[in-house]
């Protein structure tokens, strides 16, 4: 059943302007936004947001001297009631610089006694606030470098800084920097640790400093890693379930010591609205993801803001669509969610010992002959549980149903896997083209109409110039009506770099309703 646990948000004052790059950190009920890009230059303006059940109230904080110079892509964190700012870049200039904005006295908000004309005046002095100071370190070696779009996180008394972009190179750098002693030392490592990036998030947990995604300036990523403080080391634990795309420029917020939501970014080909829970209780060996279906999103964008504020709530501002930036404000209910993540609590063990069934000889009592004479071994009650086909063979009477061994030598043994796995775990975490298209071959043979719906949504999401015709192909002998439609909407849109190359040319000989489709969803758009 799709959700509806997101609502456009209503709030009155004075808001931001559209943006995206911005950072939106949360104070007790005040949530500070601050600088951002607006497609023409970088901004250093400053709000509050009170954050009152009863009333969301936006007010612009005007400048002090002693603020930062405008910037987007910087970092941010929180501890106690000071908001520090790192580096960015100011739409000229790589920065390294590090400020800490101190609110004056908290315990006093839109939702206490303090609701008063001065909490609902869309402008005041950020003076009557707070203050902000620049951070000096005494040993300017011992700073990271300029950089932006890295991240900045909290756990106890330290901030740890990982990873950014300076315009020439990613890293892969992690700085951790002593609040009370005002000093930046870098953690040195013996072991492997996660690739340079770029456009990352990263979460503090009890479990340690969480990181997903991001850009290595080739390519996009799509793993987790987790640092544990302690220990200074990383781990890379296993990832089950329903996977996001690699991407960057998304949000992850953490809602409580059991999981974390994921919105939005850019994947390379598309901005996305996709929503995601990311189950890390049994950090730092495993983390499962699940894929929310929302009746309604915010549309898609990248380098929006996503906070979780007072009320078991999320705010959502701002972001780049790839047109425009963006200064809508959306409002998830993170209470509506629960079901999914603390069923996500009990079930990912069980998963777990499930997938370590697949190809597992013990207590076997199927093994199937595939391609090149190559086996996999299968449990008959968990095939006929979760298929009609495979309860056909088995009980009602086919050829195979007294066999141990069943003959599918037609099947290569990495698809057939894939295929087996989704059985046991309702996993698919396939990213490869050419055997998600086999393996949605194989599902429409033995009618797995869920893995088929499936492998169809990823699919989609990998369609590109190059590969559109031959996904279109494979579509058709499916008979999977909605790839189709999205293969010629998309070959259509893209019809001067398709329509003359060679691909297009040799959907033309074999399947020439196809390609007059392209043509005249092509011709239609131009009219």
């Amino acid at each position: 059943m799709p959700l509806t646990a997101w609502r456009a948000g209503e709030f009155r004052g004075s808001p931001p302007s559209p943006r995206a790059a911005h950072t939106c950190n949360i104070i007790e009920d005040r949530m500070l936004l601050f600088g951002g890009w607006n497609g023409f230059h970088a901004l250093n303006d400053f709000y509050a947001l009170y954050t009152s059940p009863d009333v969301m109230f936006w007010q612009r904080l005007l400048p002090s001297n002693k603020r930062p110079k405008p910037r987007n892509n910087h970092a941010s964190a929180v501890f106690g009631n000071s908001l520090f700012v790192h580096g960015g870049h100011n739409g000229e200039v790589w920065l390294s610089d590090m400020y800490e904005f101190t609110l004056k006295g908290t315990g006093g908000g839109a939702s206490s006694d303090h609701t008063n004309a001065f909490n609902f005046t869309e402008e005041v002095s950020e003076e009557l606030l707070g203050a902000w100071r620049r951070v000096k370190v005494l040993d300017r070696s011992k700073k990271p470098s300029a950089r932006a779009c890295h991240s900045l996180t909290r756990v106890f008394g330290r901030l740890y800084l990982f990873g950014g972009f300076d315009g020439i190179k990613c890293f892969n750098d992690l700085w951790v920097y002593e609040i009370a002693k005002e000093s930046w030392s870098e953690i040195e490592f013996d072991d492997e640790i996660p690739r340079c990036r770029n456009g990352h998030c990263a979460i503090s947990s009890s479990k340690g400093v969480v990181f997903f995604g991001g850009n290595t300036g080739k390519e996009y990523i799509g793993d987790v890693s987790v640092f544990d403080p302690e220990k200074r080391e990383f781990h890379a634990p296993k990832a089950l379930g329903v996977h996001p795309s690699a991407r960057k420029g998304h949000s992850l917020v953490l809602l409580d010591e059991f999981s974390a939501v994921m919105f939005g970014g850019y994947d390379g080909r598309n901005r996305c609205n996709d929503l995601f829970i990311l189950d890390i209780s049994d950090l730092p060996s495993v983390v499962r993801w699940e894929k929310i279906i929302e009746e309604s999103s915010p549309s898609p964008r990248q380098r929006g803001s996503l906070t979780a504020i007072p009320g078991g709530r999320c705010l959502l501002f701002g972001g780049f669509d790839g047109n425009c930036w963006k200064s809508d404000t959306y409002l998830l209910d993170t209470r509506k969610l629960s079901n999914s993540i603390h069923s996500n609590i009990i079930s990912l063990p069980m998963l777990s010992n499930l997938e370590g069934l697949v190809d597992n000889p013990d207590f076997s009592d199927v093994v199937f002959i595939l391609e090149n004479q190559e086996t996999l071994h299968a449990h008959k009650c968990i095939l006929v549980a979760q298929s009609q086909y495979f309860r056909s063979m088995f009980k009602i009477g086919m050829t195979e149903s007294g066999s141990k061994e069943i003959h599918l030598e037609h099947i290569p043994k990495k698809e057939f896997k894939v295929v087996i796995r989704f059985l046991y775990t309702s996993y698919l975490d396939e990213t490869d083209l050419q055997t998600l298209c086999n393996v949605l071959l194989i599902a429409d043979s033995y009618n797995l109409t869920a893995l088929s719906d499936l492998c169809t949504k990823t699919i989609k999401q990998l369609v590109e110039v190059d590969n559109v015709c031959e996904i279109l192909i494979i579509a058709h002998r499916c008979k999977i009506d909605q790839l189709v439609r999205f293969c010629v909407d998309f070959a259509s849109s893209h019809a001067n770099a398709i329509i003359n190359g060679h691909k297009f040319a040799e959907l033309s000989n074999e399947f020439p309703k196809l390609a007059h489709s392209i043509s005249n969803s092509a011709v239609s758009k131009l009219i």
